[in-house]
């Protein structure tokens, strides 16, 4: 049931329910059968797991920043560098909080879409498609 529930997941722009769930398995057949778990190396596989939850974890604080929710982003950033303090998502976890910090650009900053223009878009979609107007009747 782990491996089918570790094999389940589709990576960080996908729900992790599975992989919690892969690591609770994990973890009981740990605790139940440990000269077992040493033989099929349960404690990598755990260790892979964990690296894969902070991903997603990173994946949702750099969503945040991207729409300019700094304080958010902060929280999932900090959120990962307490709980997976060794994890390759913690470095960089720690990275954009320096430039977060520091206010200088990098290279994920520079490739980012200035926000300014998905606002634009939508304000044009919303004339187009009459949401505007819908809006206005709710109120």
């Amino acid at each position: 049931m782990a491996n089918s529930q570790n094999s389940a997941y589709k990576g960080s722009r996908y729900d992790s329910t599975t992989l919690v769930t892969a690591r609770s398995y994990y973890s009981d057949y740990q605790r139940q059968y440990s000269q077992s778990s040493i033989e099929k190396n349960v404690d990598t596989t755990i260790s892979t797991i964990n690296e894969k939850l902070a991903e997603k974890q990173y994946t949702i604080g750099f969503h945040y920043e991207n729409a300019e929710n700094i304080h958010g982003a902060k929280l999932y950033y900090d959120h990962i560098i307490e709980k997976w303090p060794t994890s390759k998502a913690a470095e960089s976890a720690k990275t954009r909080l320096n430039v977060i910090k520091t206010g200088k650009t990098d290279e994920l900053t520079k490739k980012r879409l200035p926000r300014k223009a998905f606002d634009t878009a939508n304000v044009f979609l919303d004339n187009w498609f009459g949401l505007k107007t819908l809006k206005t009747m709710l109120k």
